[in-house]
């Protein structure tokens, strides 16, 4: 009977440490980091409240763009939950926007000069006059990092009380009109297929920069041998001219051809989400490793 008690102790013990990963967040990056393999710092927090801070700041780095940028769009994990349900992904880590090569230098003169800006509303001619950078981060309690690293990303609009932050991609746009051996720079025009040469003599193409932030997810970036980070490269038509998408009940500009980015980035079946974050898979894994962890220990006992 105690050889039972005592299995059945460790699989209680087992199964609520497993149901304290579903509520608990351990390791999220810290807003002073890349995707560069630099060192972590690790904090906890409920996964209730990690959910909240990251909608909060994906909600502000969108209201950031609709205020002050053009050319500001939904990215890599934070388009893939939209497309999918309107919302981050669960298991998010961060945020991601794109931004091109104008709206990046846009962005550095409202932070360095933070002035006051006249913006025209949307669907309206009359320009009215709009808060300085500073001021509107301050009313949403959140703060403009500039990382400093242009092959991961250019800045961060973070979440201050945890950290949590998105991360903002500059893309550069290149049009068919200029010769691409003079528009693209040696290291990425080497990495461009012929049937992407012909999309650019088609209309344009648009690439990122090689980070490390989409090693492992990016199905279709090419590439760099000497350190592995991936970059994308798409046809100009693919993103712009920007449509209209939901995020956590706001409108934000997503990649005109969204599903075509996300099959590029994903693959075929990007709108299926993986098995270990569907509720009923991980109830399942909980329930045999707990199973399996009864039984090792029972036969352990017994012999």
């Amino acid at each position: 009977m105690t050889r039972r008690k005592g299995a059945a102790v460790l699989g209680a013990a087992l199964l609520l440490a497993l149901l304290a990963n579903e509520f608990v967040v351990v390791g999220v990056k810290s807003a002073a980091t890349a995707d560069d393999g630099s060192k972590q710092t690790r904090r906890v927090r409920s996964q209730s409240a990690h959910l909240a801070s990251l909608v909060r700041v994906v909600r502000g780095a969108v209201a950031l763009c609709e205020t002050f940028l053009d050319e500001c769009w939904l990215d890599s994990g934070t388009l893939l939950g939209a497309r999918r349900s309107g919302r981050v992904l669960r298991w998010d880590e961060d945020g991601d926007l794109g931004v091109s090569r104008a709206a990046h230098l846009k962005l550095s003169a409202l932070s360095a000069a933070n002035e006051t800006i006249w913006c025209t509303a949307m669907n309206s001619t009359r320009r009215t006059p709009c808060q300085s950078l500073d001021d509107f981060l301050a009313e949403r309690a959140l703060r403009l990092d500039w990382t400093g690293r242009v092959e991961d990303v250019i800045a961060r609009v973070v979440d201050p009380e945890t950290e949590l932050y998105v991360d903002l991609f500059v893309y550069f746009r290149y049009e068919r009109e200029k010769p691409l051996e003079n528009r693209f720079s040696h290291k990425v025009a080497l990495h461009l297929t012929e049937t992407e040469k012909v999309a650019y003599q088609g209309g344009g193409l648009v690439h990122g920069v090689f980070s490390r932030a989409w090693t492992g997810t990016c199905m279709s970036c090419k590439t760099r041998r000497k350190d592995d980070r991936k970059v994308p490269v798409f046809p100009a038509d693919w993103i712009f001219p920007l449509r209209r998408c939901q995020i956590e009940g706001v409108s934000a500009w997503c990649p005109h051809e969204t599903e075509r980015v996300l099959t590029y980035m994903y693959g075929e079946s990007f709108l299926t989400p993986p098995a270990s974050t569907r509720p009923a898979a991980r109830l399942a894994l909980y329930a045999a490793v707990v199973l399996g962890a009864y039984r090792a220990w029972d036969c352990r006992a017994a012999g």
